[in-house]
């Protein structure tokens, strides 16, 4: 659950390198 609202705050951050990062992550994460 915190995962999902770290990556949730990162998303709203204008940082665009951090994205596909936090999006790996996320997967990585569900799987």
């Amino acid at each position: 659950m915190a995962a999902a609202v770290v990556s949730a705050t990162n998303n709203n951050l204008p940082r665009v390198p951090s994205l596909p990062e936090n999006g790996d992550a996320k997967s990585k994460a569900e799987n």
